[in-house]
């Protein structure tokens, strides 16, 4: 989340609430997805893959077993 810090320009809050909702999947957004950078619209890609797989199951199956 908080690269999306490091390579967007928007306040803090707009930023949070757009990664939150990515991670959570609700499909709420405050328009500023469409204007993010490509690595900012990758990292929020990211976010929403990890949020709909599961970030426990994306630790498994990367081969973290015990």
């Amino acid at each position: 989340m908080f690269l999306l810090l490091l390579t967007e320009t928007a306040p803090f809050e707009v930023l949070m609430f757009e990664a939150i909702s990515a991670m959570g999947t609700v499909g709420l957004s405050m328009g500023l997805t469409g204007d993010l950078s490509d690595l900012g619209k990758l990292i929020i890609i990211i976010l929403m893959t990890a949020g709909r797989v599961g970030i426990f199951d994306l630790w498994h199956r990367s081969g973290h077993r015990r």
